[in-house]
């Protein structure tokens, strides 16, 4: 295994870990998201993934590639304490606890052309995906 490889693993077991660690029942409500068993799952661009008890799969049981599990990760460890709801936008560069993928060049690059390109002319089913 390569050194990127071995960091990638490090760092899906710690956010695993740290998952586990969650309260899943406060999640769940806050985020609206279906809790199963002791996993979360979680909706995203139209599959469904699971998420808890040292995981994070597709409803298959795979792993998801590497991004796609930092992602659900991310969204259930950065759950806020309480449900928000401010219909006002953030920027993403104004995101608490800024990292390395909150970085403007990384987010143009790896999430808006992403985004841009799958979604370019269906701006309704953008707007469902958001929501």
């Amino acid at each position: 295994m390569d050194d990127k490889a071995e960091i990638f693993e490090k760092h899906y077991i710690q956010y695993c870990a740290q998952i586990d660690e969650t309260d899943m029942n406060a999640a769940a409500e806050i985020l609206g998201i279906r809790k199963e068993g002791a996993r979360l799952r979680v909706p995203f661009y139209g599959r469904e993934y699971l998420v808890g008890q040292g995981a994070i799969s597709d409803e298959s049981g795979a792993r998801p590639d590497y991004i796609t599990c930092v992602i659900l990760a991310k969204y259930i460890l950065r759950c806020p304490g309480r449900i928000h709801h401010d219909p006002a936008w953030v920027s993403f560069k104004d995101f608490k606890k800024e990292s390395s993928f909150t970085n403007v060049n990384f987010f143009a690059s790896d999430v808006e052309r992403a985004v841009a390109g799958r979604f370019s002319g269906r701006l309704s089913d953008l707007e469902r995906a958001c929501q």
